[in-house]
């Protein structure tokens, strides 16, 4: 399924980069790519059969979507699940829990949201 993540962070990164249109236009377009993770997540632990690079490289993905846009990844029960489990790691709760965690820009300074030019923060921490 890896493939499927790279593929739906690619479109986000898309989203962010290159596309002029409006978030109440691509929001709905997008729903459909992320419902199709989660329903791949229903009763699955990690993307694999194990912990592995998948999972972290999607939970990053996930909480970029989660700084930008935190309804759209509640609507979807298995990623949020899939976003807990994977946070609530004892070593990486350690990490997401210090002032060192993001403390730099997500994008680089042309992305629209979370880009080295844009201020962002955390509204509520989704992963508890």
């Amino acid at each position: 399924f890896l493939e499927q993540v790279i593929d739906a962070r690619t479109a986000w990164v898309n989203f962010l980069y290159r596309s002029s249109e409006p978030d109440e236009e691509f929001i709905p377009k997008y729903r459909p790519t992320l419902a199709n993770i989660d329903t791949y997540l229903a009763n699955r632990t990690w993307f694999g059969a194990e912990l592995s690079y998948v999972d972290f490289l999607a939970w990053e993905f996930f909480d970029h979507i989660a700084l930008v846009f935190p309804k759209m990844l509640n609507e979807n029960e298995n990623i949020m699940k899939f976003y807990k489990r994977f946070a609530n790691l004892p070593k990486i709760f350690a990490y997401i829990e210090t002032d060192e965690f993001q403390t730099a820009a997500c994008y680089g300074p042309a992305a629209r949201y979370a880009g080295s030019l844009v201020k962002i923060k955390r509204g509520e921490k989704m992963y508890y």
